[in-house]
């Protein structure tokens, strides 16, 4: 099993509710019971969830749930919340080492990461991707990368690492375009102040077109 933190955006209108949650197949079957615990109000309608008992290699998605009322859905798979360049499971280690995700995008059944290509996704609006885990060295002056083998020549960015060890990537309208519409591989690496190089995170990507 493994621990996860997930942010749940709702929007200004939602606050104060009551959420539980419920894991779901990939065929929308419910695994296990409702969730009732974990979750923290941030501000603003936007909540975090925290959950420690994800069985391992676990792919599916979760509903969150106020009252009877559907209020969000993100999809669950071990390549972006269990995986970072090995299954944490298998590490030796007396502490929990997982990544952290604030994602405020919502996510179709099997995608991990959704953006609209003509959105802007940065920190003001709270729409950043933040990305910490406790298995990282302390990253200080490292520089950061972020790679998106999408259209040709691909894409890359250099990100800022936060004061508390978080890695927060902002992407305006104008990079998605530059990456184009469709599903595309991406990996965050860094190369150490010792010169030593390190794959923090992997996943996929997907952009949506804008409309005609």
């Amino acid at each position: 099993m493994y621990k996860a933190t997930i942010g749940v955006v709702l929007g200004v209108s939602k606050t104060g509710q009551s959420l539980t949650a419920q894991l779901v197949s990939p065929s929308g079957t419910p695994v296990g019971s409702l969730i009732s615990g974990g979750f923290v109000e941030i501000g603003q309608g936007n909540y975090m969830w925290t959950y420690d008992q994800f069985p391992a290699s676990f792919r599916g998605g979760v509903k969150f749930f106020s009252g009877n009322n559907l209020m969000a859905f993100m999809t669950i798979n071990p390549e972006l919340l269990e995986y970072v360049d090995a299954p944490i499971s298998s590490r030796l280690t007396s502490a929990i080492k997982v990544p952290t995700f604030s994602i405020p995008v919502v996510a179709d059944e099997g995608t991990p990461v959704v953006f609209r290509q003509t959105d802007d996704y940065f920190a003001s609006e709270g729409r950043s991707i933040d990305v910490a885990s406790e298995a990282w060295p302390p990253l200080g002056e490292a520089v950061v990368r972020l790679t998106v083998k999408s259209k040709k020549p691909g894409f890359t960015k250099v990100l800022p690492v936060l004061p508390d060890n978080t890695v927060r990537l902002e992407l305006s309208s104008a990079e998605l375009a530059q990456m184009g519409s469709g599903r595309w591989p991406f990996e965050i690496n860094t190369r150490l102040a010792n010169d030593h190089l390190l794959t923090l995170l992997k996943g996929i990507f997907s952009v949506v077109a804008p409309f005609n």
